[in-house]
């Protein structure tokens, strides 16, 4: 892991690359994920247990760093988390939205009580809490629709 801190308006960020662990033949060895999360630890453990299970993850506590790493890398999917204190995953998805409408998004939140026109906007929500193989079986289906997405381009 290679954090490195970024300070504004007072808050600490942290972004970091992760390489999957053991990369599984098929379409998961070349996935890359985007994940943001103003929760450094809870973004650490998904990152892991994401890079574990085969995938290579960018992470990232701020959300206005991701929507300038969106613009640059192409991301397989981006998981994103709804409340955040500098900007809300409603406007990250908005702004990603805004410059590409098919790249598979995953809402990952406590917050239950979400914007109906959020939940319009992304593929799946998967509530935090909820076991890791749904978590990443979620995840699994939205790499699987980028890959069919490249294979018929």
């Amino acid at each position: 892991m290679h954090p490195s801190a970024h300070v504004s308006t007072g808050f600490s960020h942290q972004k970091f690359h992760i390489r999957a662990r053991q990369p599984r033949a098929g379409s998961k060895k070349d996935a890359l994920l985007l994940c943001v999360d103003d929760s450094a630890p809870l973004l650490h453990l998904q990152a892991e247990v994401l890079a574990h299970h085969g995938y290579n993850v960018v992470a990232t506590t701020w959300p206005a760093e991701a929507i300038a790493m969106f613009q640059r890398v192409p991301f397989s999917a981006i998981l994103t988390d709804f409340d955040m204190p500098e900007m809300d995953g409603a406007s990250l998805v908005e702004h990603i939205r805004q410059r590409d409408r098919s790249r598979p998004i995953l809402l990952h939140s406590g917050n239950t009580a979400l914007p109906p026109a959020l939940l319009r906007q992304v593929n799946c929500f998967v509530p935090k809490g909820g076991s890791v193989q749904d978590f990443l079986r979620q995840v699994d289906k939205l790499v699987q629709r980028t890959t069919r997405r490249k294979a018929q381009a």
